[in-house]
């Protein structure tokens, strides 16, 4: 069984002891900091289409709505698949800091975060 430290905050009455070396918050503040600022920034910018389409600003103000329409779902998507390899390359480089990774994991996920690895659809 882990040793464990009692903390006032914690409901559970205990916690993971510290490392030596350095806190373990500080290995996993920055990850989900970064993580939490990607989510907002593409939450933001889904919202910002939204709003365009539902006034009719450019580039939703063409005369047929299915072409608008069209166009938002694209737009999402692409901001989606983008936040996905955001997300990727978040979690490869956490895995690869606390020496998880493997080289040849390493390529794998760095192909498919530009696109070019195995869950890409080919054309």
């Amino acid at each position: 069984m882990p040793e464990t430290d009692a903390h006032a905050g914690d409901t559970s009455g205990t916690r993971p002891r510290q490392d030596p070396q350095g806190s373990w918050r500080s290995l996993l503040e920055p990850e989900y900091r970064e993580r939490a600022f990607n989510l907002q920034q593409t939450s933001d910018a889904i919202e910002q289409h939204v709003t365009a389409y539902d006034l009719a600003i450019p580039p939703y103000n063409q005369q047929d709505e299915a072409a608008n329409l069209e166009k938002l779902a694209e737009n999402v998507e692409m901001l989606r698949v983008e936040q996905r390899k955001r997300q990727q390359l978040l979690e490869h480089q956490s895995r690869k800091a606390r020496g998880h990774l493997t080289d040849d994991e390493g390529i794998l996920i760095g192909l498919c975060a530009v696109g070019r690895g195995p869950s890409t659809p080919q054309l």
